[in-house]
């Protein structure tokens, strides 16, 4: 919470159940098998949105206890943002619908993001909530130049950074079909498809971290085509 004082409200929490066997392996925590892990991850969520909310909080679950439980400093914001990460399961549009802020999802297309705000939707009514409270993002892959030979020499770069022999062209086809690929105006172009499909927000995951010339056309030229 001292990063939300400090930034002056700009931290977003966001919780998932967790799926990476390998990383579970390398911390030494267990990973359960899912139907635990979704009734854990609901008992959390109601912890973390009670215990950051005004006054004490208690709570007595299958998995997690806490009595008077009074957490300060409290955040900024009220509620503090809190973001579901999942894929689209029943259980987990349930969850999200009654205690996230945001729905987050993962390297989807437009037709499945379609197909998953209209349950998300659907998840909403039966809790009583308006679906319109409840945005819908999503976390995906991120290649995108100026023109096609920037596009490529940023391909080349994330092949050899992955240990490949370079080849952009490769590297391209070989990337998932919700990547966020192409010049400026083919990746507007899928942006306002997935908005259209229901998509209210985008994380995209750009690899060259070094390379701000791709953060800077983000911003440049990206962006304020979208504001509109």
């Amino acid at each position: 919470m001292t990063a939300d004082h400090v930034s002056g409200g700009r931290v977003e929490v966001g919780i998932g159940a967790g799926w990476w066997e390998r990383e579970h392996e390398l911390y030494g925590f267990d990973l359960p098998p899912v139907g635990p892990r979704m009734e854990a991850l609901e008992e959390q969520m109601q912890i973390v949105r009670g215990h950051w909310g005004e006054g004490p909080f208690s709570f007595d679950g299958a998995h997690y206890r806490a009595h008077e439980l009074d957490a300060r400093p409290k955040p900024v914001q009220q509620p503090l943002p809190l973001i579901l990460g999942a894929k689209g399961g029943p259980r987990s549009l349930r969850i999200g619908a009654r205690w996230a802020t945001e729905y987050n999802t993962v390297m989807a297309t437009a037709e499945e993001i379609a197909d998953i705000r209209k349950r998300l939707d659907e998840a909403c009514e039966k809790e009583g909530r308006d679906p319109a409270t409840l945005p819908l993002s999503m976390m995906t892959g991120w290649l995108v130049g100026a023109d096609r030979d920037e596009l490529l020499d940023r391909a080349s770069r994330l092949s050899r950074w992955k240990g490949e022999d370079g080849d952009g062209e490769a590297y391209i086809a070989g990337l998932r079909p919700s990547a966020i690929l192409g010049t400026i105006e083919e990746a507007i172009e899928q942006l306002r498809e997935l908005e259209a499909a229901g998509l209210t927000r985008i994380m995209g995951q750009h690899l060259l971290h070094r390379d701000l010339d791709a953060v800077a056309l983000m911003g440049r030229e990206i962006a304020p085509a979208l504001a509109g």
